[in-house]
C-alpha cells in the first residue's frame, strides 16, 4: 500500500478468516474493458491474501452475442446451472459484480490504482501540437466521444483504444488521432504524454482511466456526473487542483489544463488496490446456508 494510504502496509483477512468468494460477472475475459481489469486485479489481490475467488460468467453457459456488442456473449436463461455450479463451489460469499463503484448495499465501493505502473514519465510518445488532449477507453457509443471530438480545441486530440464505433470515428475525425495501447507500460506513457485527460462519458459509473491518468500526473476534465464526481471527490460541478467537472465539457477542459502534476498524482495515491481490497473484505456478509 501507497505510503499515502490508511493503513499503509495492513493486509487483512476476513474477521473470519479465509474465504471461498464467488464473482458472477456478464463482463469477463475475452471481453477487456474496465470492469474486467478491476475484476481480474481484484481476484488477484484477494488470492494474494489467501482467498479462494471463483469467477462465474456468461462463457460458463449457454450463451449468445449481444445484438449491439457481438463480442460479449449474454447468457441465456443460467439461472438452474449458475444454482448448481455454486453449489458445487460452496462460496462463503457471493459478489454480484456491476460496472460501477456500488456492490454493498448501496454502498460507495470505489477502485483503485497501481501507482507503479501509472506514474509520470517522458511525454515522448507523442510528437503532436500541444496541448494534448486525451480519452483512454473502450470506443463505443456510451463513452460519448462526439461530445469530446467535436470540440473545437486547439493542439491535438488522442484516442487510445478499439472498441466497435472506433472505424466510423476515425472517418468521422480525420483531424484526431487514434492509437492502440499494447499493454499497461506502454498505456501508462500514453496518460503520461498528454496535457488534459477528457472524460465525455456521462453514463460510466466510475471510470478507471481517470484514476490511471491522474497517478500519471495528468488532470481529468469531464461532466459533472456519477464517476467523475467520485474520483475527483465533488458533489457538483466545480474544481479542483487536479481537475475540474462542468456542464461545458470545453469550459472543464480549459479549467483543467495547467493543473498541478503533483496534485493530479498525490490524490491518485489515495486510490490504492490494497485499500480497496481492505473495504471489499470489510463489507462481506457471508452467507446465512440453507441451501448455497
Amino acid at each position: 500500500m501507497d505510503a499515502a494510504s490508511p493503513g499503509a502496509g495492513q493486509h487483512h483477512l476476513h474477521p473470519l478468516g479465509a474465504q471461498r468468494i464467488a464473482f458472477v460477472s456478464d463482463a469477463w475475459l475475452p471481453q477487456i474493458n474496465g470492469v474486467v481489469r478491476v475484476l481480474q486485479t481484484l481476484q488477484e489481490k484477494l488470492v494474494v491474501r489467501g482467498h479462494r475467488v471463483e469467477v462465474f460468467a456468461p462463457d460458463q453457459f449457454n450463451s449468445i452475442p449481444c445484438p449491439t456488442y457481438p463480442e460479449i456473449p449474454l447468457s441465456v436463461l443460467p439461472g438452474r446451472a449458475l444454482a448448481r455450479v455454486l453449489e458445487r463451489f460452496r462460496p462463503n460469499a457471493i459478489h454480484i459484480a456491476t460496472e460501477g463503484p456500488l456492490g454493498f448495499a448501496g454502498r460507495a465501493w470505489c477502485h483503485g490504482v497501481d501507482p507503479t505502473i501509472f506514474r509520470p514519465v517522458d511525454k515522448d510518445i507523442l510528437h503532436l501540437p500541444r496541448p494534448v488532449h486525451l480519452f483512454v477507453g473502450r470506443i463505443a457509443v456510451e463513452k460519448n466521444l462526439r461530445a469530446f471530438l467535436d470540440l473545437e480545441l486547439s493542439g491535438s486530440k488522442v484516442v487510445v483504444g478499439d472498441g466497435p464505433q472506433r472505424d466510423a470515428l476515425i472517418e468521422a475525425y480525420p483531424d484526431a488521432h487514434f492509437r492502440i495501447a499494447n499493454g499497461d507500460a506502454e498505456l501508462a506513457r500514453y496518460f503520461s504524454a498528454a496535457d488534459v485527460f477528457v472524460f465525455p462519458s456521462r453514463t460510466d459509473t466510475f471510470g478507471l482511466t481517470m484514476l490511471e491518468s491522474l497517478a500519471c500526473g495528468v488532470p481529468v476534465a469531464a461532466f459533472p456526473v456519477t464517476g467523475p464526481l467520485d474520483v475527483l471527490g465533488l458533489q457538483a460541478a466545480g474544481e479542483t487542483d487536479f481537475g475540474c467537472l462542468d456542464k461545458d465539457l470545453m469550459r472543464a477542459i480549459d479549467k483543467a489544463l495547467g493543473k498541478s502534476p503533483e496534485a493530479c498524482r498525490q490524490h491518485a495515491l489515495g486510490f490504492s488496490w490494497d485499500r480497496v481490497v481492505d473495504e471489499f473484505l470489510a463489507n462481506l456478509a457471508p452467507i446465512q446456508r440453507t441451501g448455497i
